[in-house]
């Protein structure tokens, strides 16, 4: 093989080196230094890169009678400046005269006298248009010659090394953006956390209001059934007690009972669909679950607040047999907010007949749930924008405007569907949501 096709081949190994796009430069540089001994049939080269005030150059390998070398060389001049000006078309110096020749004595003199150098060959290393270091040959012969296809081997080296130094800058801010991300990742799970014990908190209190209720009525019920029941037992033990007033007993007694029944399992059932929306809202585990018995739990938790707090009514429409496999818990907390961010911003004072509406079907293989409010909609400005943190029709008014913007993160990332918008001014404003199809077998 001819000796400017072994360099070439030698030049396109090392071009398709890991070590260069992994951005590691030691490892780049110990094949450099050994691409070169092999190229020019030389004992001796080496790897520099400037230090980090720009003053003199640090050797990063050296390779010498094929063993690594350490070389902890200074200069005795800072005018590195100087010593690269002499370099020929500001790519490559060859130095090949007697000591008291060299162009640049003051950088290189010691260097070569201390390490016994007779000819030296270096080029330069650039990185976006900057010096940031050399690659260096050496012979301890005096008076080598250099040729061309030496120059330009060398030249061809330091473009592998820059390469390798874009590599490692690549990989310095992916690591860099990694950290951010994971520090923007942990802000936002703990912000849906945050979000998801408010809203939580807002349930209770609603849930609290309207369990008193039905508890408050059984109260009365029992009061005056007891007091029925003194009135009965004290005719009997008299002897007074008549067919009419036992059976008027008897028949105030049964209305009381299914008073009693029908406002305790009103109150079973509202503590049973919270209970379940609580349990779902701290489980992010992936479960089938049937659509319809979901929403009605969450549209049972949500409709005491609602209620209480916006005078807003909520239905819900899903037939039974819906199955899919998914996350209860960010569906719950989903639907929740887009519930209460109903209340709070879709209806304007003066409105009275206040809906929304929460809907849930199969189409074409894709679970869709919609969430419809027949108030005063969205200016169409604001739309794009709507899903956006910070954005809030109530900014000073409790609105922190990053509701939304948790309803589409936890749909985009944990239910691993899409959310979208419709929204009419003066008519309504409706959240459509697309989950795929998982329910199991």
């Amino acid at each position: 093989m001819r000796e400017s096709e072994r360099m070439t081949q030698l030049l396109v190994e090392i071009s398709q080196s890991e070590h260069i796009d992994e951005g590691n430069i030691v490892a780049t540089s110990e094949l450099i230094s050994r691409t070169i001994c092999n190229g020019l049939s030389i004992t001796r080269s080496s790897v520099w890169l400037m230090n980090e005030d720009k003053s003199d150059l640090t050797c990063i390998y050296a390779l010498n009678n094929n063993q690594e070398e350490c070389i902890n060389y200074e200069s005795e001049t800072t005018d590195i400046n100087h010593y690269f000006s002499e370099f020929k078309n500001g790519i490559s110096l060859a130095l090949e005269t007697q000591l008291n020749q060299l162009i640049t004595p003051d950088y290189v003199a010691a260097y070569i006298k201390q390490r016994n150098v007779g000819s030296l060959l270096d080029a330069i290393v650039y990185r976006n248009g900057k010096k940031v270091g050399i690659i260096r040959a050496e012979y301890t012969k005096t008076n080598h010659s250099w040729r061309k296809e030496d120059e330009s081997f060398l030249i061809h080296l330091t473009n592998v090394l820059s390469r390798t130094l874009i590599s490692k800058e690549l990989h310095q801010i992916k690591n860099k953006q990694n950290k951010v991300h994971q520090v923007l990742q942990n802000t936002q799970d703990e912000m849906i956390k945050l979000e998801k014990m408010a809203t939580l908190g807002n349930l209770v209190a609603g849930v609290t209001h309207e369990i008193n209720t039905p508890i408050g009525i059984g109260v009365t019920t029992v009061s005056h059934l007891e007091y029925l029941t003194k009135q009965i037992e004290q005719e009997f033990n008299a002897g007074s007690i008549t067919e009419k007033h036992f059976n008027t007993y008897l028949q105030s007694a049964n209305e009381a009972c299914l008073l009693l029944m029908d406002n305790l399992t009103r109150a079973a059932n509202l503590i049973k669909s919270f209970k379940q929306v609580a349990v779902d809202q701290t489980d992010d585990s992936l479960l089938q679950i049937d659509l319809h018995d979901t929403l009605k739990n969450i549209t049972n938790s949500v409709r005491p607040e609602l209620h209480k707090k916006y005078q807003t009514k909520v239905e819900f429409k899903c037939e039974p047999g819906i199955y899919l496999r998914t996350c209860p818990g960010s569906i719950a907390q989903v639907i929740t907010n887009l519930l209460i961010n109903a209340g709070i911003h879709a209806f304007d004072h003066s409105q009275k007949d206040r809906q929304v509406t929460v809907q849930g079907e199969m189409k074409h293989q894709h679970i869709i749930i919609t969430v419809t409010d027949n108030g005063s909609g969205i200016e169409q400005a604001l739309q794009p924008k709507i899903f956006d943190p910070f954005v809030t029709t109530k900014r000073g008014q409790g609105g922190s405007g990053l509701g939304l913007n948790i309803v589409q993160t936890l749909v985009t990332q944990k239910l691993k569907g899409s959310i979208s918008l419709e929204s009419v001014l003066g008519e309504l404003t409706r959240f459509t949501i697309y989950l795929p199809n998982q329910a199991a077998n």
